[in-house]
C-alpha cells in the first residue's frame, strides 16, 4: 500500500473538518460556478469522499478529495489528480455530466458518482449495494448540513 494511503473514518462529523475545509470553498465556489452546480452537495461529495484529505489514494485507485478515478479523469481532460483545483474542476464537471445523464435526479447522480453510471443503469436506480445506499445517504445527510450552515452564514453576514 503506497506511503500516502490514509483510511477515512467514515463516523467522522461534518463539526470537525468545517473549518479545516473552508481553504477548498474557493476552488469549490469556482467550479460550482463554471458548470452551474450547486455549492453544498459538491462539498458534501468530497466530505464523503475523502473527508477533506487530498492525499487519499482508494483501493480501487481514486484519487484526491473527490476520488477521482483515472478513467474519468482522462475523459474531463485532468491530467494531475493530485492537484486540488484539478480533482475538484474535473469532479465537478463529472457531476455536471451525471446531473444532465440522470436528469437532475440527485439519487442517481450520488449514486452514479459512488458505482459508475453502468450499475445505475443495471439496476434501473441506486444498486442493491450497501455500501452505495449508506453513501446516498450519506451524501444527502452532509448536503443538508452545508446548506444549513451556508445559510446561517450569509444570514449573519446581512444582520451585522
Amino acid at each position: 500500500m503506497p506511503p500516502f494511503f490514509k483510511s477515512v473514518s467514515r463516523s467522522t462529523s461534518v463539526d470537525k473538518y468545517c473549518e479545516d475545509s473552508g481553504e477548498f470553498d474557493r476552488l469549490i465556489v469556482r467550479a460550482c460556478r463554471r458548470y452551474n452546480i450547486e455549492f453544498a452537495p459538491v462539498k458534501a461529495v468530497i466530505k464523503a469522499e475523502s473527508a477533506f484529505n487530498p492525499r487519499v489514494l482508494s483501493l480501487a485507485g481514486a484519487r484526491g478529495l473527490m476520488q477521482l478515478m483515472p478513467a474519468t479523469a482522462a475523459r474531463h481532460g485532468v491530467n494531475d489528480m493530485s492537484s486540488r483545483r484539478h480533482n475538484i474542476k474535473g469532479s465537478v464537471r463529472h457531476l455536471r455530466y451525471l446531473l444532465d445523464h440522470f436528469h437532475g435526479n440527485i439519487c442517481l447522480v450520488r449514486a452514479g458518482y459512488n458505482t459508475g453510471v453502468g450499475a445505475v443503469t443495471e439496476y434501473k436506480g441506486i444498486s442493491a449495494y450497501v455500501e452505495t445506499q449508506e453513501y446516498v445517504q450519506r451524501v444527502l445527510r452532509y448536503r443538508t448540513a452545508y446548506r444549513w450552515r451556508r445559510a446561517t452564514t450569509r444570514e449573519q453576514i446581512i444582520t451585522r
